[in-house]
């Protein structure tokens, strides 16, 4: 790895005026929409495979083992992709919808389990190498302030985990695991619509 030497100390003080770059702002928000949708319905995905698509309860393990395969698989392409330099909002809006479309087509596969097990790997696939995209957009909006634009994305990203996994909660509670998947699929589409604000990097920089 090439030396990356901090580019000062992060101060409370710094961090509003940061958010005043709109594709910093921008990365924000859709971290946290897409993240709290991805964690809605992720959180509750055994009740959801349990009842809605029928798999043996012997077998989920199998598959949220194969779904972090996927991930990390993801977590590659994305990295390789990346760096061969194609517009990074194309890529971020790609991975939104492609996590959102997984949703939803696991959603509507109902109890065909092949197709259901398809879809839920390409949502692993998909949301996995989010991170990697949200991450480097980050740092391409502010690159003389990394740091201290890191701590706003780790922020939104920590915090929406637990926002997420209440949302779902609620869904589930009031009407089962259909619904979570739904709240999911709702946060991803919130996120690409979000994501479309996004500027050209050449204009963010």
């Amino acid at each position: 790895m090439p030396p990356m030497p901090p580019h000062g100390g992060v101060h409370l003080s710094e961090l509003p005026r940061l958010l005043r770059a709109g594709n910093l702002r921008t990365a924000v928000a859709v971290t946290a929409t897409v993240v709290i949708g991805h964690y809605a319905a992720y959180t509750y995905i055994t009740p959801f495979l349990l009842r809605n698509v029928g798999i043996p309860s012997d077998l989920v393990g199998v598959l949220l083992l194969a779904f972090g395969a996927a991930g990390v698989v993801g977590n590659f392409l994305a990295g390789a992709v990346i760096g061969r330099g194609p517009a990074l909002r194309t890529v971020v809006l790609g991975l939104i919808a492609g996590t959102g479309a997984s949703m939803a087509l696991l959603l509507a596969a109902g109890a065909w389990r092949p197709a259901a097990i398809v879809f839920l790997l390409g949502w692993g696939l998909a949301y996995s190498a989010l991170p990697v995209a949200l991450q480097t957009l980050v740092f391409r909006s502010v690159p003389r302030a990394r740091e201290a634009a890191t701590s706003l994305y780790v922020l939104s990203f920590n915090v929406s985990i637990s926002l997420g996994a209440l949302c779902g909660s609620l869904a589930l509670d009031h009407s089962g695991p259909s619904l979570v998947m739904v709240t999911g699929l709702g946060f991803c589409a919130a996120a690409f619509l979000i994501a479309t604000l996004l500027r050209p990097e050449r204009t963010a920089r």
